[in-house]
């Protein structure tokens, strides 16, 4: 049981590792290119498209929360 525990957890970084250079794609882009590549993520692998749209949310919500100010 062990042992699958660890293989899932991978897996799921795995996962999340392939995310972060479609996120940086995401943040460098202006709004039609955002939405072309979220169209063909979608396309292409729904799975990773759903991690995307995680990312972007935690990022808007650490934004609106002013989470990398200093002074806190």
């Amino acid at each position: 049981m062990e042992e699958r525990t660890r293989e899932q957890t991978g897996s799921k970084m795995a996962r999340w590792a392939e995310v972060m250079p479609w996120f940086d794609r995401w943040l460098q882009s202006d709004d039609a290119v955002r939405m072309r590549l979220l169209d063909d993520l979608h396309n292409d692998d729904p799975q990773l498209h759903t991690l995307l749209l995680r990312a972007i949310q935690a990022d808007s919500v650490a934004e609106a929360a002013h989470f990398l100010e200093v002074g806190w």
